[in-house]
């Protein structure tokens, strides 16, 4: 016997664990784009050179790089989706445990 709405509940349930998963995929593949594209900082003149338009000081590690207005932008918004899909993950993580 089944009682009205526990369908519901269940179809819920299914969809913050795939909200879940995918926020988790989406943190690791951000997080991987991140890595490789800081890599590509290593390369950028540690001196201004506004022939380049490399003109924004990036700090690594106590090493200064000099990026393009243009990357420094990159590199926030991939902070930025990193730190949103981390807290959306946690989020139905925990959601997904309530009962």
């Amino acid at each position: 016997m089944t009682t009205v709405g526990s369908g519901s509940s269940e179809s819920r349930k299914t969809a913050f664990r795939y909200l879940f998963f995918a926020s988790v995929v989406l943190c690791i593949l951000g997080f991987f784009s991140l890595v490789a594209f800081s890599h590509h900082f290593i390369y950028a003149p540690t001196t201004p050179n506004e022939a380049s338009n490399n003109i924004v000081a990036w700090n690594n590690h106590g090493t200064y790089h000099y990026i393009t207005p243009r990357e420094d932008i990159i590199k926030n918004s991939l902070i930025a989706f990193c730190t949103a899909m981390f807290l959306s993950a946690a989020l139905f993580g925990y959601l997904d445990q309530k009962k």
